[in-house]
């Protein structure tokens, strides 16, 4: 299954590039239009000037990224590991969920010889065809894998952890910088063979689940069938065969999944007796009444700790309504009324909260269906609970109901990708994101034709 090589991969110099801190971004599709000019502002080698360069008329930024990567590896910004390595990667970070709670992700950054989705590797979610003609094209004109792919394998002893961790442990952090989340990342290379063959052996076994990254993994898919169509052999240490990834186990701790929450806006208007109308059919409703601003609070508190509660029982979705003085959970009474409306669907699908929301919720009150969906017409997303909850009391925006959600387990997430499903979009927002700019690889074609 998971064939893993060492690389020589390309790193910032410190030298000439000062703090790493200054050059580290977010994952592009998490890069908005003002986060990019902070990060031009932070550095003229911050890493967004390649990941996502001012957008030019003609996809000349493209271009631009392809020239200022050339520059920076012949000026020495980034330079050239001196041998094939894996590279421990580690993030120290507060739990968003329980602030007080610290902890830290072990990972190794490592090639994969690319498979086709189950030969291996499993997906969750679906993809667009948009950002996978932009990063085909990022791949073209610069010919380096740019951002990582997150992702996971089992490991219930930890045995891999624990091999790298032992193997980098006297070394200091090769590269550490600190993200404007407070999120500590530190890389360290390791090139002793016998713990590399280690590694090796001990992922040959997995099967490989997809985090985050999905676009970027077809797209190196498609580069590569690309190359051999022009008769270039992508079989050559470093080539296109292969996709830079950072591996992280699933038993690991520290692997944290966010929830995202729904926002509905320009839907049918339901009030509040037709909702509950709705609700009842399918769900036991637990309202949550408060008096005033200064009750509010409380009882939210107390609605978002039932929240989490029940849902580790059944399937529960928290609820907000414009103009209503209270909260509701709505508890899925019988899982038979997801099977009669998704009897295509696996138990694994038919039992994620966001499917019960889309499928019992979304669809049978609003209309709202997968196409709608996809094409943003009617949900927003937010990340903050109490923001969303917020919204769907008062209606700012137009919002006509708020839903928030558990975060989806990440034994969930594997159990959708066996049986062959995806998840519906923005089921998973794994924390922290994997920082661009620790390590580049560039693909290697040496080997001339085919």
């Amino acid at each position: 299954m998971a064939e893993i090589v060492p690389f020589r991969g390309y790193l910032y110099n410190p030298e000439k590039v000062g703090d790493i801190s200054l050059v580290l971004t977010k994952p592009y599709d998490k890069i908005d239009d003002p986060l990019r000019e902070k990060y031009f502002e932070r550095s003229p080698h911050n890493f967004c000037h390649v990941e996502l360069p001012r957008p030019e008329p003609a996809d000349g930024h493209y271009a631009t990224a392809a020239s200022t990567l050339q520059k920076w590896m012949r000026e020495g910004v980034l330079f050239q590991y001196h041998e094939p390595a894996l590279f421990l990667y580690t993030q120290r970070f507060s739990n968003p969920l329980f602030p007080e709670e610290v902890l830290e992700r072990t990972a190794f950054i490592a090639l994969l010889r690319l498979v086709e989705f189950g030969r291996g590797v499993r997906p969750h979610e679906r993809t667009l065809s948009g950002p996978k003609a932009d990063r085909l094209k990022m791949m073209r004109a610069t010919g380096c894998h740019l951002g990582h792919i997150f992702m996971l394998y089992s490991d219930p002893e930890q045995s891999v952890n624990q091999a790298i961790r032992a193997a980098a442990e006297s070394a200091p952090p090769f590269h550490q910088g600190t993200d404007d989340d407070g999120v500590a990342h530190a890389i360290r290379p390791i090139t002793d063979r016998a713990v590399v063959s280690r590694v090796q052996a001990a992922m040959k076994g997995r099967e490989l689940f997809i985090a985050d990254g999905h676009h970027r993994y077809e797209t190196a898919l498609n580069y590569r069938n690309e190359r051999r169509a022009a008769g270039v052999n992508t079989a050559v240490a470093e080539g296109a065969d292969f996709r830079m990834c950072s591996f992280v186990c699933m038993e690991d701790p520290a692997l944290v999944i966010l929830p995202t929450h729904r926002v509905v806006r320009n839907a049918p208007p339901l009030l509040r007796e037709q909702f509950l109308k709705h609700a009842e059919k399918e769900f036991t409703v637990i309202s949550y009444r408060f008096s005033g601003e200064q009750d509010r609070e409380r009882v939210m508190e107390e609605f978002l700790e039932d929240l989490r509660f029940e849902g580790t029982a059944r399937s529960v979705v928290g609820a907000a309504l414009p103009d209503a003085r209270e909260f509701f959970l709505l508890c899925l009474k019988d899982e038979s009324a997801m099977k009669r409306a998704r009897p295509d669907a696996s138990a694994a699908f038919r039992s994620l909260d966001v499917a019960v929301l889309h499928t019992l919720v979304l669809e049978k009150f609003y209309g709202i269906d997968a196409g709608r969906l996809e094409r943003q017409e009617n949900v927003t997303y937010m990340a903050d609970a109490r923001e969303a909850a917020e919204a769907g009391l008062s209606g700012r925006g137009g919002a006509q109901a708020a839903f928030i959600l558990n975060p989806t387990r990440v034994r969930d997430v594997a159990a959708v990708a066996v049986a062959g499903e995806r998840m519906p979009q923005k089921s998973t927002d794994f924390y922290p994101k994997l920082a661009s700019g620790l390590v580049v690889f560039r693909i290697s074609e040496k080997g001339g034709p085919a």
